[in-house]
């Protein structure tokens, strides 16, 4: 994770070739809203995968839960 003493937004790199888009696809079925990381970049297609979760408006309870969620689907409990 980068930035995390940094502000609002926190940033997570997955390894070349992980589906991003199918874990942001899963995340928004569970109502829980995270956002590519290649959007961030002057040139998306060179993004490595990752994911800006932002945090400002939340509270530690719904940040819990959204954290599960998606240790729920990298880990294959009926996830990704």
């Amino acid at each position: 994770m980068l930035g995390a003493a940094a502000g609002v937004h926190l940033t997570v790199r997955f390894p070349d070739g992980f589906p991003i888009e199918d874990l942001v696809a899963h995340a928004a079925k569970k109502r829980i809203r995270v956002e590519p990381l290649a959007p961030c970049y002057a040139e998306p297609a060179t993004a490595p995968p990752g994911l800006l979760l932002g945090y400002a408006n939340l509270t530690e309870s719904q940040i819990e839960r959204g954290v599960q969620e998606l240790a729920r689907a990298l880990g294959g409990g009926g996830g990704i």
